[in-house]
């Protein structure tokens, strides 16, 4: 009974944390008093008109603000991306281990938002940190009675997000977590984060839904075209459903996990929520194209038709062409056990399947929407943390591969202006952020030649080195400095080919030219013969 409830608690921790609202009935409030202020699309005509009359670059919103104007519902993109933590305990054999998420905010134009996401880091690490401690003494305490032969772990914690709308309408986040503290298997359960862009207060279920009570046949319709062959739990699925709204108990309603999406909103389930274990988990989409009528047409008529999104468990049902039908996209990987590692997956789409015979450690998904066309992203992580993209175009009843593209994916949200995490091999091997965009063919293309190095690489000559100096844009002053033997040089900018922009002990930023060929040159010298020490990974 004890490792039962271990496997649960984190359920039912994050459940109370996060508060995903399965109804406006259990929260006391009706939809109508649930609509949040938007800027209708009449008071941005007026507000347009306003401008003409007050000058040029003197909107009525400038003047009430003191120069700052007000943010809008329109399609601005936010900067998301999620901070890892993760550790693991032994004494002599290992005992636990896990990993979490927290979200990271980099966009300053919406303070009331990243006070939000702040708060809420905080808690969800506080709670998850006390449920880790819980999980390790219960390891403890088990390995001491029973002993390393009858142990059976480690105790474990697997907390994944997944992004799924950032934009100046809302931030939407699904979390994945895993847990396992003994007993024939873990547990997979799914919570939610969804935060008003503006407001940073959380959006409620029922103020996106017009009529919650219609979801239990909606979703039923969608989950059994999408899996037909579940052992549901109840006499009909929409039995089942129906408990989120209207609970037979209401101590032990479950709650719907959900997110807003560009063009809809998704619902998951975890382990014995719809069917048996063997069934696994499910999610299903309903979509603003397919049910118009469900929703408030505020969160999708300004929704921004270039975005990505991250695909949970390898699986999406999305309305690819508007045609109020459902695409399945699915990416199915294929593993050596032996070897313990990838060797091939597939890409489907309906009944289209495109194969690919590659290897990977690892695999990430992505769906993105640009130029009126969608693409599905699968990214590959290899040995030394190398990672490599392959796109594909997608209709309903194909997929064409159309390039890969060197590195793997940051703050993906806006496919017009993203980063990439790539590798360097420059004067040492590193990792940099280059800045990024999809052309209209689906391929990538790089906006700025200079990217930023983020490891910390300081390297010492022991020689004199002469170099040219630039500014922090890299434009060269006209100026060459000798630097004597015990400079130090941290690197700091790079195009990955030809220089490397440094700057030294004395404060100086310098660029550094490189050349490869039978050996790597630095200013024209062989780098062997420049620094003492340089850090390459094979």
């Amino acid at each position: 009974m004890k490792k039962k409830l271990v496997q649960l608690i984190i359920v039912g921790m994050m459940a109370t944390l996060l508060g995903c609202q399965a109804n406006a009935e259990e929260s006391g409030t009706s939809s109508e008093e649930e609509t949040r202020e938007v800027i209708e699309l009449d008071d941005m005509e007026e507000d347009a008109s306003n401008e003409e009359t007050l000058g040029e670059g003197d909107s009525q919103a400038e003047q009430e603000n003191d120069g700052e104007p007000e943010l809008s519902r329109e399609s601005d993109y936010l900067d998301v991306t999620f901070a890892y933590e993760g550790d693991s305990y032994y004494t002599d054999t290992l005992l636990t281990m896990y990993h979490f998420n927290t979200i990271v905010l980099e966009n300053s134009d919406y303070p009331e938002l990243s006070q939000a996401v702040e708060q809420w880091n905080e808690a969800y690490r506080s709670e998850t940190m006390a449920y880790l401690e819980e999980m390790q003494t219960m390891a403890e305490e088990e390995y001491e009675a029973y002993g390393p032969d009858s142990f059976i772990g480690p105790y474990t914690m697997e907390a994944d997000m997944f992004l799924r709308r950032a934009d100046s309408t809302a931030l939407s986040v699904v979390l994945s977590v895993y847990s396992y503290a003994g007993g024939a298997h873990g547990m997979t359960a799914f919570d939610c984060v969804n935060l008003d862009s503006l407001t940073g207060e959380e959006i409620t279920l029922d103020a996106v839904v017009t009529d919650v009570n219609r979801l239990p046949e909606f979703i039923a319709d969608e989950m059994m075209a999408a899996y037909p062959h579940i052992t549901y739990l109840t006499e009909t699925l929409e039995d089942t459903i129906q408990e989120y709204v209207t609970p037979t108990d209401p101590a032990y309603a479950p709650e719907f996990v959900w997110t807003l999406g560009y063009d809809g909103i998704t619902f998951y389930f975890g382990s014995y929520a719809i069917g048996s274990y063997a069934d696994g988990v499910q999610q299903v989409t309903l979509s603003y194209s397919e049910y118009p009528e469900l929703f408030q047409p505020e969160y999708f008529e300004t929704a921004a038709e270039n975005y990505a999104v991250d695909v949970v468990g390898y699986y999406s049902d999305t309305d690819l062409n508007r045609d109020r039908v459902a695409d399945y996209i699915q990416v199915v990987s294929r593993y050596d056990a032996e070897y313990g590692l990838g060797e091939s997956y597939e890409v489907r789409v309906n009944d289209a399947v495109f194969s690919q015979y590659l290897y990977y450690y690892e695999l990430d998904v992505h769906l993105a929407e640009h130029a009126g066309k969608n693409y599905l992203l699968v990214e590959r992580t290899m040995e030394n943390a190398y990672q490599v993209v392959d796109i594909y175009e997608i209709t309903p009843d194909a997929v064409t591969f159309v390039a890969d593209a060197e590195g793997g994916l940051e703050c993906f949200t806006n496919t017009d202006e993203f980063t990439m995490l790539r590798r360097a091999d420059l004067l040492s091997t590193y990792q940099v952020l280059a800045d990024c965009q999809m052309q209209e063919d689906g391929t990538v293309s790089t906006l700025n030649p200079r990217h930023e190095i983020t490891w910390d690489i300081t390297l010492v000559t022991i020689c004199d080195l002469p170099a040219e100096l630039v500014d922090e844009e890299g434009n060269l002053l006209g100026e060459s400095v000798v630097f004597p033997a015990g400079t130090e040089f941290t690197l700091e900018v790079t195009d990955g080919s030809t220089f490397v922009e440094t700057v030294t002990s004395d404060g100086s930023r310098c660029i550094l030219y490189t050349e490869f060929g039978e050996v790597q040159t630095v200013n024209g010298y062989p780098v062997e013969e420049v620094f003492e020490m340089m850090f390459f990974a094979g």
